[in-house]
């Protein structure tokens, strides 16, 4: 927490915007990835704050910092200003000569603004020096989407995300040239090395390995990337807000698609619906819709694998929880079991 709070600092001290905030600098309470300032409304933070320990030592103007849980040596939070209604996404750490996800997907939210029924924030201020960006939005006005409110609210998501998607060009890509091959005997072998309980393990990595290898159409489009139940908010007017635009590309629609089912009791449900609202021409030529949500979702693995090894033991057994039950939904999208 404190290498995080050291990036807010420095990010105050560089934005014109930050520096513009009243008030100076104060110690904040912590606990484990959260930093919370003592005087904060609890009703005020679009979500719970729970017991709050010890004040850390770094003194900085933000009102609360919420690191991400992620297992690679970069630094990325949210860092909010309640009474200016600003938030900070940061991400530290970075390479001076690589392109910054952050910003690229600042780019893509400021031209969807606007674009369907989502609300998206408006872009207050970007920045970037060598080793760290941040990109400052006008703080919505809402509450966190509770895990058990998600059913409820996952329909009318599809709907804006689908809205979103068309607002660009949806183009159809081969299966092979959208997502990274998997050999079977590769993809079984991960399987194994994290441990993951699938039904039919043997046959569903034969069939990723010939979806991924296929020339079977993939509709390929402008996506959020991660709409989950912890980057939609509800708020006050009765929309669905979006935050979160760090992940968006353009890519499979499957990965969206896939995002939101993972978080629904019926899976197939959603993605019904989902197909039914996308344009009959792009539906032609394609491979099956679920197909393509599972060949997505199950292409990931490496990734997984990856990033598996770099979380800590004590908590791999939750991940590796979450990991199955990706899997399990790829499986049954894929094979039917």
């Amino acid at each position: 927490m404190d290498q995080a709070l050291q990036l807010v600092a420095a990010v105050e001290a560089q934005s014109a915007l930050l520096r513009s905030v009243g008030g100076p600098p104060r110690q904040l309470s912590v606990r484990d990835r959260l930093a919370v300032h003592l005087d904060v409304d609890p009703t005020d933070v679009p979500f719970p704050l729970g017991a709050l320990g010890r004040l850390t030592a770094r003194e900085v103007r933000a009102d609360v910092v919420l690191v991400s849980r992620n297992p690679t040596r970069r630094i990325r939070l949210r860092a909010l200003y309640l009474g200016a209604g600003i938030a900070v996404a940061m991400h530290g750490r970075l390479r001076f000569h690589r392109a910054v996800r952050l910003l690229h997907g600042a780019d893509i939210a400021r031209r969807l603004a606007g674009a369907g029924g989502l609300a998206i924030p408006d872009e207050l201020e970007r920045g970037r020096r060598l080793r760290h960006a941040w990109v400052a939005e006008a703080l919505l006005d809402g509450k966190e989407v509770r895990p058990d409110q998600w059913d409820a609210i996952a329909g009318r998501l599809a709907d804006g995300i689908v809205d979103l998607w068309q607002h660009e060009p949806i183009r159809i890509r081969p299966f092979r040239h959208a997502v990274e091959r998997i050999d079977a005997g590769v993809f079984r072998q991960m399987i194994d090395d994290m441990d993951l309980t699938i039904r039919r393990p043997d046959e569903f990595a034969r069939v990723v390995a010939a979806v991924t290898a296929s020339e079977a159409g993939v509709l390929v489009g402008t996506t959020h990337g991660d709409p989950i139940p912890g980057n939609v908010l509800q708020l006050a007017d009765q929309r669905l807000g979006l935050v979160d635009w760090e992940m968006a590309d353009i890519g499979p629609l499957g990965i969206d698609a896939a995002r939101m089912a993972l978080h629904v009791d019926d899976p197939l449900a959603l993605l019904q619906r989902i197909e039914h609202r996308l344009p009959p021409i792009r539906r032609q030529g394609t491979a099956p819709w679920i197909h393509q949500v599972g060949g997505v979702l199950a292409s990931l693995l490496p990734v997984w694998h990856a990033q598996m090894k770099l979380w800590p033991k004590h908590r791999q057994d939750g991940r590796r929880e979450r990991l199955t039950h990706r899997l399990r939904v790829a499986e049954r999208l894929l094979t039917g079991s």
